[in-house]
């Protein structure tokens, strides 16, 4: 019989429960939304490559890309 992993309570203290990681932890949600915003960043990348030889489109994609990096700046700041 398989052992049950330990559970987590949600920080909000919504009562849902998610299981724990292997090592008895999971990712924080500045973890997560770390990495969501490196995904954009990449993305933003992506949508500056494929608008090569496009004035409006990569107008767009690099504010896009700008806007990215603005918002990735809190995480590399110390709390106060």
């Amino acid at each position: 019989m398989r052992k049950a992993l330990p559970v987590e309570r949600n920080a909000v203290g919504s009562g849902r429960e998610r299981p724990a990681g292997k090592d008895g932890s999971s990712m924080s949600n500045h973890q997560i939304n770390l990495v969501g915003w490196i995904l954009f960043i990449v993305s933003a990348v992506g949508f500056c490559i494929a608008s090569i030889g496009s004035f409006w489109a990569m107008f767009g994609s690099v504010f896009f890309l700008l806007a990215c990096l603005v918002f990735v700046i809190p995480f590399f700041r110390p709390d106060d």
